[in-house]
């Protein structure tokens, strides 16, 4: 049974797991990440979601899961989801190219073009060629 506390109409379960326990499960899913199975990685991370719903790292880090696995339409879906949390505006520009460059695989789109968006976006954050983020160390 999970701990409760008590809330305005009695006891209420608690909503989140001890910090330890979140960090064990962000380890477990880079480590799956960091070994290519971006399967267990995007389910250890959505797992993690249900204790924080609004960790703008942990949508990125599924979205570049999906990306790296060619799951287009899954990988625009959860940029979207960072894009809406993400409070820093260079991280959020840097979102909203790797959502375009997504978007661009679906249906066709303009591959080359959102390569230059994305390239020119990461000029423009000091990221050079390929320095783009991979993964981000979420905060529990």
């Amino acid at each position: 049974m999970a701990p409760e506390q008590t809330g305005p109409t009695g006891p209420t379960p608690l909503a989140r797991e001890p910090a330890m326990d979140l960090q064990a499960m962000i380890d477990r899913g880079v480590t799956a990440f960091q070994a290519g199975d971006y399967e267990t990685a995007v389910a250890v991370f959505r797992s993690y979601l249900s204790h924080d719903p609004d960790n703008a790292e942990v949508w990125w880090n599924i979205a570049r899961a999906y990306e790296l696995s060619g799951q287009w339409s899954a990988a625009s879906d959860a940029y979207g989801h960072y894009n809406s949390l993400e409070a820093d505006p260079a991280r959020r520009a840097e979102g909203e190219a790797k959502k375009a460059l997504t978007d661009s695989h679906l249906g066709g789109g303009d591959t080359q073009k959102a390569s230059m968006s994305w390239l020119g976006m990461a000029a423009l954050l000091g990221l050079g060629f390929v320095g783009y983020r991979t993964l981000i160390a979420p905060r529990t």
